[in-house]
């Protein structure tokens, strides 16, 4: 498909799906409340308990000598909000595999609507399997920052051997390697990234294996190398729109009414976030089931 076909028909699945940005909003709602529910409040419940006002939450930095003295308190503080952390990420997941699976029935079954029930079904039926396949890029994805650790460990030292003979040479190797290794770690990078996303879309198409879904994506990246480009088009448009409307919010502190207008102003720019990642996954299942319609990357 078409780059400019599949990022306008993108708009037109995510407008059919918009009932999603309800739902998203819901769950930023949950984020903001469980954590004060599940963080906050459990840790000032501690601090009381330890003998300390749980006020100091709001200046940490000036108690840290006090805090130091009690350590079993910061624990427990780092293990609710690691809870925290934990829960929100599945529920973030459980929303992109529903995201995922509403969008895939749209373009594979364009008579049916956005239903609640249907949104909730293909979550459940789907967040294992993504589970599973974010570990395998997560372990991939740590694979990727070793080797560029060790590779700034060797450059480093051979750049310190270097300087004993050359240090025009050390300089020049320093440069060479430092660009060589960016622009190699950002292609892992948007690879892995671009290998993720259409998994996601592979697994709620065909609900496979991990690894087999995985085998089919490289498969369809190999036979159609634009699907990187594409994905790059697609992510570069929706950072560039959220960061637009981020920076206009800081607009906001320079005007008499800054206050008033910055709680409404977060409210849309969490909108347009919302609907703009939907837009995203849009465009990239149409782009990457109409590859597969023609052929690309094997049945």
């Amino acid at each position: 498909m078409a780059i400019v076909d599949a990022l306008s028909e993108g708009v037109r699945i995510a407008l059919r799906n918009w009932p999603v940005l309800i739902i998203d909003l819901v769950v930023a709602l949950v984020n903001c409340a469980g954590f004060f529910i599940f963080v906050l409040l459990p840790v000032a419940a501690i601090l009381l308990v330890a003998g300390l006002s749980p006020f100091i939450i709001a200046d940490l930095h000036s108690h840290e000598a006090l805090i130091r003295q009690i350590p079993w308190v910061m624990s427990l503080a780092l293990a609710f909000l690691l809870l925290y952390t934990a829960v929100m990420l599945c529920l973030g997941l459980f929303v992109l595999a529903g995201t995922v699976g509403v969008v895939v029935r749209t373009v594979e079954s364009p008579e049916e609507g956005f239903s609640l029930a249907s949104f909730l079904s293909l979550a459940k039926r789907d967040f294992f399997p993504f589970l599973n396949y974010s570990a395998l890029t997560g372990g991939i994805g740590i694979l990727i920052a070793l080797f560029a650790l060790v590779g700034g460990y060797f450059i480093k030292n051979l750049l310190d051997y270097l300087k004993g003979y050359s240090l025009a040479l050390s300089y020049f190797v320093g440069i060479f390697a430092a660009g060589v290794g960016a622009a190699l770690i950002l292609a892992l990078i948007v690879w892995l990234l671009s290998v993720t996303f259409y998994g996601f879309i592979e697994l709620s198409h065909n609900r496979q294996g991990v690894m087999e879904t995985f085998q089919k994506v490289q498969s369809f990246i190999k036979k159609d190398a634009s699907s990187v480009v594409f994905f790059l088009i697609a992510g570069g448009i929706y950072l560039l729109l959220n960061l637009v409307f981020t920076a206009l919010g800081f607009t906001f502190r320079f005007t008499p009414f800054g206050l008033l207008l910055t709680l409404p102003y977060q409210f849309l720019t969490y909108m347009v976030s919302a609907l703009t990642g939907l837009w995203f996954v849009s465009s990239l299942v149409s782009y990457y089931l109409g590859g597969r319609e023609q052929g690309v990357g094997g049945s």
